[in-house]
């Protein structure tokens, strides 16, 4: 299986190769990257040995991986992320009121 290591897609979640993570993250309550508010699916890190999951005040996820992190959906192939740093970037819709995110 491929190992991405600039930028991957899984469903409505682009995970991109970052610099460096930005200040003031905090470690998340587990290793989900996106719940489906709608269907209860989740983007999820599993063997998450190596890998911390992170979060802004805004809820934006960030991922710092050693080696490979395996990203996992009910709905979705299986994304390997290769070693760095990654934003989870959730795809918006556009409407005439203003940008909403994608809800699954």
């Amino acid at each position: 299986m491929h190992v991405a290591k600039k930028q991957a897609r899984q469903g409505d979640i682009l995970f991109v190769r970052i610099d460096a993570l930005p200040k003031k993250l905090r470690k998340a309550k587990d290793n989900t990257i996106a719940l489906g508010e709608i269907t209860g699916h989740s983007h999820k890190i599993v063997e998450a040995a190596g890998v911390d999951v992170l979060e802004n005040e805004a809820g934006d996820k960030f991922i710092a991986v050693e080696k490979v992190a395996d990203v996992v959906h009910q709905e979705h192939g299986p994304v390997k992320l290769g070693a760095g740093d990654w934003a989870a970037i959730r795809q918006r819709e556009y409407t005439p009121e203003a940008p909403v995110r994608v809800r699954d």
